[in-house]
């Protein structure tokens, strides 16, 4: 993909998209360039994900840093919390939550057992 300038049809229809939820990657795919390469067009535009807001204008961001939110089981998608006590070891079995327990085993002992 070679670094050849943006139209202003381009830049138009790529912010429109952005606004509808398309992502960098299928942005990038419409128009035959890279994900990165749309990524920085719209920081340098200011149309980042933070300051971006569908216009032609970047939003003006606050310099004041407030305090990180505590996050609650609503912050997060029920796919990111299964996904979460799978990797700690819990299974659904017959409509419960269980947890899997690894522990070591002596072949010799079940073998003679």
């Amino acid at each position: 993909m070679a670094n050849r300038p943006y139209t202003e049809q381009e830049l138009n229809e790529m912010r429109q998209l952005k606004k509808q939820g398309a992502t960098y990657a299928e942005i990038g795919k419409m128009f035959n360039r890279t994900e990165a390469a749309v990524q920085l067009k719209f920081s340098d535009l200011g149309w980042t994900n933070n300051g971006f807001n569908g216009e032609s204008k970047p939003v003006v961001k606050s310099t004041v840093t407030m305090p990180a939110k505590e996050k609650t089981l609503s912050d997060f998608k029920p796919r990111d919390m299964i996904r979460h006590l799978y990797n700690m070891g819990y299974r659904i079995d017959n409509n419960m939550l269980v947890c899997i327990v690894r522990q070591t085993v002596n072949m010799k002992d079940i073998l003679e057992g």
